[in-house]
């Protein structure tokens, strides 16, 4: 079983990540 806290924190690793990826690949479009 997949402990809450764990998962918590990948979710925020995860939309953090993807965040970021947002911001490059609208970097490099400008």
């Amino acid at each position: 079983m997949v402990d809450a806290c764990l998962l918590s924190w990948f979710s925020l690793i995860f939309s953090a990540g993807f965040c970021l990826l947002e911001m490059l690949a609208a970097a490099t479009t400008l």
